[in-house]
């Protein structure tokens, strides 16, 4: 069976060949699904972690009443506040991480990296929304910004509108918002791997087109 390009037996660009692999149109369908998924992965945990700010409001008045008393100094609740947060936040992106990665058929060799990535978005998420939170004055304002750092964010991210679509004079939100670099990282690790399942070459002029950095 040929190729587009002439060749047999799958696809042999930059001199390697992908066996069982099926037609171009049923590869670049999967790869599709698979950014998808990507970007689903990463706005699930962007928008869920969200809800921190209601749980820091409650805990703000507390937190104030007991420091001013001199209970404990603000770096010691931070850092045990921080600790104890960790079993939640692995457990939660554990569950997102294998439910997604196994279910939608991502390649094996790429696994610790994605569950690793998985990981870390889930707890800069949460700082971001923390860091927020620590800098005004009421929760409605926070929400308010929250929810403008989600939009900004999926705007920038490159999936709806490309980065090369992305006005000039705005793509600077491509660098700053946390979504584009969590999904880049992610389809880096799934398109670029090594090994027979990473197609090197498959999508290096899609991802460059979309994100920028080929």
């Amino acid at each position: 069976k040929k190729t587009k390009d002439g060749g047999g037996g799958g696809d042999t660009s930059h001199g390697k060949s992908y066996e069982g692999d099926g037609g171009e149109e049923e590869v670049m369908f999967r790869d599709d699904v698979k950014m998808i998924v990507i970007f689903l992965v990463c706005g699930i945990q962007l928008t869920s972690s969200i809800s921190i700010l209601e749980v820091i409001n409650l805990k703000r008045p507390l937190f104030y009443k007991l420091r001013d008393a001199n209970v404990f100094p603000t770096l010691v609740y931070t850092l045990s506040e921080s600790i104890a947060e960790v079993p939640l936040q692995l457990l939660d992106s554990s569950i997102l991480a294998v439910i997604t990665f196994f279910a939608v058929g991502l390649h094996t060799e790429t696994f610790p990296v994605f569950y690793l990535g998985v990981i870390g978005s889930n707890v800069m998420n949460v700082y971001i929304w923390k860091a927020i939170m620590a800098n005004v004055a009421t929760r409605s304002l926070a929400q308010s910004t929250g929810l403008l750092v989600i939009a900004l964010s999926i705007y920038a991210s490159g999936f709806f509108v490309t980065y090369t679509s992305i006005p000039l004079g705005m793509r600077w939100l491509h660098w700053i918002m946390p979504l584009p670099h969590v999904m880049k990282m992610l389809a880096a690790n799934e398109f670029l791997s090594p090994g027979p399942g990473g197609r090197y070459d498959r999508l290096v002029s899609f991802l460059g087109g979309v994100y920028g950095f080929v």
